[in-house]
This record gives C-alpha cells, structure tokens and sequence, in this order.
C-alpha cells in the first residue's frame, strides 16, 4: 500500500487477513475508522507501516482516526501504531515514494477516471 489516500472511510482502511503482509508505506489518513486492522478471518495479517501521515497515536485526534472493537476472533488493531511484522520479501524493484502529506491535494485532483493517465509529483 503505497501512495493512498484514506479519507472518510466508515467500516475498515486496510484489512490484512489470512496471514498476509502489507507494507504500508506514505499513505495519508484522514477520518477513518479503523485504519489499520486484522478483522474478518480465521487468521491474523501483519503489517509494516512506514512514513505515513500518522506517526503515532498522539496523531490520532489530529487526523481524526477512531477505532471500533471487532467481534470476530482473531482480531487485531493499529491502536498503538506499531509494525506487527517486518514485511517479509525484497520488492525487487526501486521506487521513491511521495511525501504522505502531499497526497490530499495532489492525489484527489490527478487520480480517477476522465483523468487521461496523470500521474503526480511532490517533488
């Protein structure tokens, strides 16, 4: 998950489920329920965070992240914001990821449909 803007979302961000992996790298968050989570499977997922807009919980209330209590069983939440596992594989590529904190302007005005392939910059 790289580059992504996470705005107004009302039931899960990210759900990583059935002992998977994500490398959560340079997103924006912004009034999201459960932004990070492991719900809805048989089996925890893991996750690696990197240079997202939210840092720690602290960040929480600033970009308006809230939490509920999953009922299913396992479950786990990025209530404390920390890597839950390393993310296993080389990617086998290089790649420069944009600031998170350029992606609510840029990315809302470039992406989409009608958008004639545009691609952003923040540098």
């Amino acid at each position: 998950m790289l580059n992504n803007y996470f705005g107004r979302i009302t039931t899960t961000g990210i759900n990583i489920r059935m002992g998977g992996y994500s490398l959560v790298e340079a997103n924006f968050f912004q009034a999201v329920k459960n932004a990070v989570t492991s719900r809805d499977s048989t089996e925890l997922g893991f996750w690696e965070l990197r240079n997202n807009n939210v840092r720690t919980p602290a960040d929480f209330a600033t970009y308006g992240l809230t939490w509920s209590a999953s009922s299913n069983v396992p479950s786990k939440d990025a209530t404390d914001w920390t890597t839950t596992a390393a993310f296993p594989e080389a990617l086998g590529y290089p790649y420069t990821a944009d600031p998170a904190a350029c992606l609510p302007v840029n990315l809302i005005k470039f992406a989409g449909a009608g958008k004639k392939l545009a691609t952003i910059s923040c540098r």
